[in-house]
């Protein structure tokens, strides 16, 4: 999960807010390639990328499809983190969830592309987990 991997404003503190994001970025996990690669893996897998809610850090609550989350870091940040893990032998996967957008929200004029109500179904909660 990129936001709780590796924060790279120095600050070390636990993170306490559990609910919104906490500074882990594309250039904290650069600077633990190396620490990955020692302990054997050759992949890592990375969060969704698209702009989120605030509530969203996990990258599961989708704004914008066509940009990068800029809590995690720009556009260059993203390609830099690419680049040198493959410079070090290892796989980037991206997560893409294409069924989640944020909701928090009835309005969906804020979602780009998807910004029509009639593109998403009535939110519901699952009230029986046996069936």
């Amino acid at each position: 999960m990129t936001d709780r991997f590796y924060r790279t404003d120095g600050k070390i503190e636990k993170c306490t807010n559990l609910g919104s994001y906490c500074g882990g970025t594309f250039k904290g996990i650069e600077a633990k390639l190396d620490y990955i690669a020692g302990m054997g893996f050759d992949a890592i897998w990375i969060s969704p990328i698209p702009v989120n809610d605030i509530h969203d850090y996990h990258g599961y609550g989708a704004l914008d499809w066509e940009n990068i989350n800029p809590y995690f870091g720009s556009e260059d940040d993203l390609h830099s983190l690419i680049s040198t893990a493959h410079s070090k032998d290892i796989w980037v996967m991206l997560d893409v969830v294409a069924n989640h957008s944020t909701y928090w929200t009835t309005d969906f004029s804020n979602i780009n592309p998807l910004n029509k109500s009639e593109y998403y179904h009535q939110k519901c909660d699952i009230s029986d987990w046996n069936n």
